[in-house]
């Protein structure tokens, strides 16, 4: 006799992964274009997939029980989704997958299950790429914020420095801060690293919040370190040597070593203060 109720767990989720292909499609395109933003993307179910298979047993332990609301969530979801293909709107159906997977485990397993994956499903959302539209949006804004700072702090070490519009004027040169320079790419990659970091932090939920959010100063610190560098190659050694290998390389990895010290420390810092409350019986 066939178990439905088993079978129902293999047949829905290949139905919803048929129905968002076009979606999957793009998102691939998205990852692999030239500069892309979401190189990280591929990854990002990966993790998702390694966090669950790392609270398996904890997950063994509660018992599943459906919940029919769930499919409403996983309702309004593919209703997005078909609204978003109609319209070529890709980003929202991206978007759309998150509530049809939250609606889909509410209505498999049940709440208690769902608590536990929220972290796992909802860190999907960093391999879903922002509309064109507001990444040129902030795009351009945080490359201004960007050239701004990093030219204060270039005055601030005795070299004189000019903004004019997105470049930098030095006293025998110029460093011309494009799109890849914005600190975008850096900022969305941090952002999901960020959230990691606080998830598996031992501190309070609140505090992994706070922690998540400085994130996004520390990525918009480390980027003003990787400019003023630049700048300081392009004035001992010219802009040729700024912009051509290795100094562009070594330039983009002092983003990630600035800003994964940075997130240390405030880690670290964070946790001292739980010890602290612990300790004071707080």
């Amino acid at each position: 006799m066939i178990n439905w109720s088993k079978i129902k767990y293999g047949i829905v989720p290949t139905l919803v992964i048929l129905v968002y292909l076009p979606t999957f499609l793009w998102m691939k395109y998205r990852f692999l274009e030239n500069e892309s933003n979401y190189s990280h993307g591929f990854l990002v179910p990966i993790i998702s997939l390694f966090l669950i298979w790392k609270m398996k047993d904890e997950l063994k332990e509660i018992p599943v029980s459906s919940l029919p609301n769930g499919l409403i969530l996983f309702c309004i979801g593919l209703l997005i989704h078909l609204v978003s293909r109609c319209f070529l709107i890709d980003f929202a159906s991206g978007f759309s997958l998150i509530l049809v997977i939250f609606g889909l485990s509410l209505y498999l397993f049940g709440k208690n299950i769902t608590q536990k994956l929220i972290f796992p499903i909802g860190f999907l959302v960093f391999m879903i790429p922002l509309p064109d539209v507001l990444t040129l949006f902030l795009t351009f804004h945080l490359k201004m914020f960007a050239t701004y700072w990093s030219t204060i702090a270039i005055n601030l070490l005795g070299i004189p420095a000019v903004m004019e519009g997105a470049r930098i004027n030095l006293p025998n040169d110029f460093l011309e801060i494009g799109a890849p320079c914005s600190g975008i790419r850096s900022l969305i990659t941090l952002l999901a690293l960020g959230s990691l970091y606080a998830y598996f932090s031992p501190i309070s939920f609140s505090k992994k919040i706070i922690l998540f959010l400085l994130t996004i100063p520390i990525a918009l610190l480390s980027n003003i370190v990787r400019l003023v560098f630049l700048a300081l190659v392009t004035y001992v050694y010219g802009q040729k040597a700024a912009t051509d290998e290795p100094g562009h390389s070594i330039a983009g990895l002092l983003v990630y070593i600035v800003a994964l010290a940075g997130l240390g420390a405030c880690g670290r810092v964070l946790t001292w203060q739980k010890k602290k409350e612990v300790e004071n019986g707080e």
